[in-house]
């Protein structure tokens, strides 16, 4: 994500930023037989992301039910229609215009810090420590690299230091 648009993050919870998936087989994925025929080099998108509602679950066997709820499809259809007046402005056809199925990522919230692991980022499990976006409160609908980075070295910077102070 090479550029954001941060404009509409507060007032309609969405983040509009370039993206294009540039292999034919993911774009067949997506959209169907005619993300195969679109020509590669000739494509330009806008991906809308959400903070989706924290809902969903996780099953013993290891099944996942994450349905979009009719708040989070009312945003990425604000933010998708937004993106189409971006899109013919810089030129695109109206008719060769694509909206893709929804995708997931980031899911904040699944492990949240107070419900799934304490405040050092430790499981019931002892020594099983989870450090990824998972681990925020809910989903923030931005890309939580910074966060996950600051994370990840004060668990390793307490980790350090705990092992450093148990050895003879």
């Amino acid at each position: 994500m090479a550029l954001v648009d941060y404009e509409f993050h507060k007032s309609k919870s969405f983040i509009l930023s370039p993206h294009v998936n540039l292999h034919r087989m993911v774009r067949f994925m997506e959209i169907g037989a005619r993300g195969i025929t679109m020509p590669t080099h000739r494509l330009m998108g806008i991906m809308t992301k959400i903070a989706d509602e924290p809902i969903g679950r996780v099953y013993p066997d290891g099944t996942v039910s994450k349905s979009v709820t009719e708040r989070d499809w009312t945003r990425l259809r604000e933010g998708s229609s937004i993106a189409k007046e971006i899109l013919i402005k810089a030129g695109a056809g109206g008719g060769s215009i694509v909206v893709s199925k929804p995708q997931g990522a980031h899911p904040g919230g699944t492990a949240a810090i107070g419900r799934v692991v304490n405040e050092d980022l430790q499981t019931k499990v002892d020594g099983l420590f989870v450090c990824d976006a998972s681990v925020l409160p809910a989903p923030i609908g931005m890309p939580p690299i910074l966060t996950i980075v600051a994370l990840a070295k004060r668990l390793a910077s307490k980790s350090s230091k705990s092992s450093k102070s148990s050895k003879p």
